[in-house]
């Protein structure tokens, strides 16, 4: 049969009454709720994919989503030249907000990284990794996961780091 007499075929069919109907009626959209409307979808940290580069494309894809850098390590942000700073920190505008998360077990090297990843750059947050049950971090670095036995030695980073933001609005004694 030609396209155009399926086409008619077609038509024909959907006028006739005894044509084929819905066996049910599709539910109305929901309105969304205000809580609905304030969850938010963060997409966490992944080794090897976290990139610029994938973050873009997650913020194509939604502009609710609060996208997460790789885990950066304190030192890398502390020693590393600052023309070479971009390659672990460097983002574009339209992939706010954005949280970057710092690795590290020295007060004094998270909160010179705060600094720089707050002030510097201008990310929305900062987090510090206490949950990566990686060997390469919670074992020679200890760092991550191990902090999680180290309860005083992971309040005195997060002050540290409060102290050392501009940023920071509240009390680091809160902690």
């Amino acid at each position: 049969m030609p396209p155009n007499e399926l086409c008619n075929a077609y038509d024909a069919a959907a006028s006739n009454s005894n044509a084929c109907k819905p066996i049910h009626k599709p539910p109305e959209p929901e309105t969304c709720t205000e809580q609905q409307l304030t969850k938010e979808l963060h997409i966490a940290p992944m080794l090897n994919y976290s990139t610029r580069e994938f973050r873009q494309l997650l913020r194509i894809l939604s502009k609710r989503a609060v996208v997460w850098t790789e885990m950066v390590v304190d030192d890398t942000i502390r020693h590393c030249k600052p023309s070479n700073l971009d390659e672990f920190l460097g983002y574009d505008a339209e992939q706010h907000p954005i949280i970057c998360q710092i690795g590290g077990n020295s007060p004094a090297a998270c909160g010179d990284a705060t600094g720089v990843v707050l002030d510097t750059y201008g990310y929305d947050e900062v987090n510090l990794n206490i949950d990566c049950p990686s060997e390469r971090v919670s074992g020679k670095r200890e760092f991550g996961a191990v902090l999680m036995t180290k309860a005083r030695l992971a309040v005195e980073i997060v002050k540290e780091m409060q102290l050392r933001s501009k940023s920071f609005e509240g009390d680091a004694a809160d902690v």
